[in-house]
């Protein structure tokens, strides 16, 4: 699950048009928006935030059932910056049939 969610956290930085590979990824002011609205334990709010601000990987001590919240937490995050809170529910309902799919 991990790897998964960490996965589609890269898809959502790269889905960025702003992306550049020279520059920290900096989450927008919609993301940062809809974190602050979402109920997390204190480990894990810390580690997306940190990821918002910088796009780094966390340097908290987090196993791996809290990590994979951690990168979808993120990954919903820069989604409803680049595309709107409507269009990333349709892109995350999307990846979730595929997932789910045989």
């Amino acid at each position: 699950m991990r790897q998964q969610t960490s996965g589609l956290l890269t898809e959502a930085v790269l889905a960025d048009p702003d992306f550049s590979p020279y520059r920290r990824a900096v989450m927008g002011p919609a993301g940062i928006e809809w974190l602050e609205s979402v109920p997390m334990e204190t480990a894990v709010a810390e580690a997306v935030l940190a990821l918002a601000g910088d796009g780094a990987a966390p340097r908290l001590p987090l196993d791996d059932a809290q990590l994979a919240p951690v990168f979808a937490l993120s990954a919903v995050a820069r989604c409803v910056a680049v595309y709107g809170r409507e269009e990333a529910m349709r892109h995350l309902d999307r990846i979730r049939s595929v997932v789910a799919g045989p």
